[in-house]
C-alpha cells in the first residue's frame, strides 16, 4: 500500500514538474560578426535573419539563414527592415556624406536603389506598408512623404505645404499605417500658430482624407488600433516646455473624436512604454502618474471605460510592458518584480527579484512565456516561473514560429542562436 501510494506521489510530482517545462534549449551558435551589432530582423516567412550594425562608423549588414549558416555579408549598408510580404529588405547605404535608401534580396542582391541624396539633409528610415505593397519614405529635407510602389517605381507624394514635421520637433512618429494599408495617418503643422500640430489622414493618391479637430503642442505617440477602427494619440496640450499636460485621445478612424481616455489629467511617465494595443483591439494599456506615484491603466475601448487593475504597479524607476500575442496575457516589468495580468486586469502571477532592473520584454509567439531583460534577463512562463536564464543578453529577437530565439550581447560582436523546443 505504501509502495502505491509513493509511486502515485512521483508520478504527480513529474506530471507537476513537465508541465512546468515549457521549453528545452541545447548550447546556443555563436555566430561571429565583424561589427557591432545593434539590431536583428528576422524575414516574415522565417527562414534567414539577418543583423545591422557598425564597424567603427561603417554600416554593416550581416545575413543567416534559420539554421545559422551564414549567407553574405554587405559593407556601408544600414538594415532597417525585411518586407511583410516577400524575402527583401529595406536598407540605407551610405558613403562619405552620400545616401541611397534601397530593397535588397535575402542573398544580398540590390533589388532597386532611389536617388542618392546628401547625409546632411534628414532622412529617416523608409516604413513598409501592412501588406508590404509600398514604401514610405519621410521627413527629407523639403517636409514631403513620397510613397515608392514594392518595385521600386514613384508612386505619390504627400502635398509638400502638409509635410511631416522632422524629429527636431520630437514628434514620432512620423507616418503610421492603418493596418490595412489604404491610409496613413501623419502630424502636419497647424495654422493655429507656432507649434501646434494636428493629425492628418490620407489616401494612397496623396489626397487628404480628414484633418482631426485637436491641436496639440507635440504628440508622444500615434496608433491605429490593431483592426483599423480607432486612432490613439498620446499627446501634450500646452506650448510650454514646463509642466507639460500630456493626455491620451481616442478617435475612430474617420477622425470623429471619441474621447480623452485620461479626463485630461493624466500625465504619462517619461520612462514608459508607448500606449500599447492588445492584438484583438480590445484594449489599451499605459502607464501614467496618479497620486504621486506611477500605475498601469488598462481601458476597454468597445465599453469605453477603465478596468480596474490588481495590485497596480507602484514603483517610479523602469517600466516596460508587452501585450501577450493572443491578447489574454499583459506582461509587466518593474523595478523589483515581473508580473503577468490578464486581460480582464488580475494578476495571475508575480516573480520577486533583486533587482530585475528590466529594459525590454519579448514574448514568444505561442503566447505561452516571454524573455525580460534585465539582470539577469530570463525567460518566464504565464505562471512566473523561470525556465532559462541568460548571461548578457541586451536584446532577444524570436523567430516567427518561436523555434529558434537570438539574443544580442550589450558589449559583444557575437549573436547566440538558441533552438527552442516548446510543447
Amino acid at each position: 500500500m505504501c509502495k502505491r501510494i509513493l509511486v502515485a506521489t512521483v508520478t504527480v510530482l513529474m506530471l507537476l514538474a513537465s508541465q512546468r517545462k515549457l521549453v528545452r534549449a541545447d548550447k546556443p551558435t555563436s555566430l561571429e560578426t565583424a561589427f557591432a551589432p545593434r539590431l536583428v530582423r528576422w524575414s516574415a516567412d522565417g527562414t534567414v535573419f539577418a543583423a545591422g550594425g557598425l564597424a567603427g562608423t561603417t554600416p554593416m549588414t550581416q545575413i543567416w539563414n534559420a539554421d545559422g549558416t551564414p549567407v553574405t555579408t554587405l559593407n556601408n549598408v544600414a538594415l532597417v527592415s525585411w518586407s511583410p510580404s516577400k524575402n527583401v529588405f529595406t536598407g540605407i547605404r551610405r558613403r562619405q556624406n552620400i545616401g541611397q535608401i534601397g530593397v535588397w534580396s535575402s542573398t544580398g542582391d540590390v533589388v532597386f536603389l532611389l536617388a542618392e541624396y546628401s547625409t546632411r539633409d534628414l532622412v529617416p528610415f523608409p516604413f513598409w506598408s501592412p501588406d508590404g505593397s509600398y514604401l514610405v519614405i519621410t521627413a527629407q529635407h523639403d517636409s514631403t512623404v513620397v510613397l515608392i510602389n514594392s518595385d521600386g517605381t514613384y508612386a505619390t507624394s504627400l502635398p509638400s505645404e502638409y509635410g511631416i514635421v522632422d524629429a527636431d520637433f520630437g514628434l514620432l512618429p512620423a507616418v503610421v499605417w492603418s493596418p490595412d494599408g489604404k491610409t496613413i495617418a501623419s502630424v502636419i503643422p497647424s495654422p493655429a500658430g507656432r507649434k501646434s500640430y494636428a493629425i492628418q489622414l490620407w489616401d494612397l493618391d496623396g489626397k487628404p482624407i480628414h484633418t482631426f479637430d485637436h491641436v496639440f503642442a507635440s504628440i508622444e505617440d500615434l496608433a491605429f488600433s490593431p483592426d483599423g477602427a480607432y486612432v490613439i494619440g498620446v499627446i501634450n496640450r500646452r506650448h510650454t516646455d514646463s509642466q507639460p499636460l500630456e493626455d491620451v485621445l481616442l478617435w475612430k478612424s474617420d477622425g470623429t473624436f471619441v474621447s480623452s481616455l485620461g479626463d485630461g489629467q493624466v500625465t504619462v511617465s517619461s520612462n514608459s512604454a508607448p500606449v500599447l494595443w492588445s492584438p484583438d483591439g480590445k484594449k489599451v494599456a499605459w502607464f501614467a502618474y496618479r497620486n504621486q506615484r506611477v500605475v498601469l491603466v488598462l481601458h476597454d475601448v468597445a465599453a469605453q471605460q477603465e478596468i480596474p487593475i490588481d495590485a497596480p504597479v507602484g514603483d517610479d524607476f523602469v517600466w516596460l510592458m508587452g501585450w501577450s500575442p493572443d491578447s489574454q496575457r499583459l506582461g509587466v516589468g518593474a523595478q523589483h518584480s515581473t508580473r503577468i495580468y490578464n486581460a480582464d486586469g488580475t494578476l495571475r502571477a508575480s516573480l520577486s527579484a533583486n533587482p530585475v532592473s528590466p529594459s525590454l520584454l519579448a514574448w514568444r509567439p505561442d503566447g505561452q512565456a516571454f524573455v525580460i531583460v534585465g539582470a539577469p534577463t530570463e525567460m518566464v512562463d504565464l505562471d512566473a516561473h523561470v525556465l532559462m536564464t541568460f548571461d548578457d543578453v541586451g536584446q532577444p529577437f524570436w523567430s516567427p514560429d518561436g523555434t529558434r530565439l537570438i539574443t544580442l550581447g550589450q558589449k559583444t560582436s557575437v549573436l547566440s542562436l538558441w533552438s527552442i523546443e516548446a510543447p
